[in-house]
């Protein structure tokens, strides 16, 4: 089960998902649908990933389905890939570092990640 099944049984059941710390909580509806609870389980680290912001975008498109691909920036660096709609994962994308990644060959959003996480302020326009 993807990320975008969780998200649309969610809205169908009418169930919340809350975070505690490293935790998730699902709200009552959830214990009618097992499956839902199994799947939020797996993709534990994915949801309080996208919940803490540290979702990365443009990091490529799925070659099974064509959607764009979910980067999710790891506790090493490494953004972690993955198709939200078919749930196909992808080979991680490196850790970025100034010495060796051009900044014109960095996405958008992962300079802007980056430069977040190493505390330089920055705005889009």
């Amino acid at each position: 089960m993807s990320l975008k099944w969780i998200s649309e049984t969610i809205k169908e059941l009418g169930v919340t998902i809350t975070t505690k710390g490293e935790n998730l909580q699902l709200s009552d509806p959830a214990s009618k649908s097992p499956e839902l609870v199994e799947a939020v389980e797996f993709h534990k680290y994915e949801l309080l990933a996208i919940h803490q912001g540290k979702m990365v975008r443009d990091v490529g498109n799925c070659d099974q389905c064509v959607d764009k691909l979910v980067g999710l920036l790891a506790f090493d660096g490494y953004i972690n890939r993955t198709c939200p709609t078919c749930g196909k994962w992808f080979r991680c994308l490196p850790p970025l570092t100034k010495e060796t990644t051009p900044i014109n060959e960095i996405p958008l959003s992962i300079q802007q990640s980056f430069m977040a996480a190493e505390g330089v302020p920055f705005s889009t326009v």
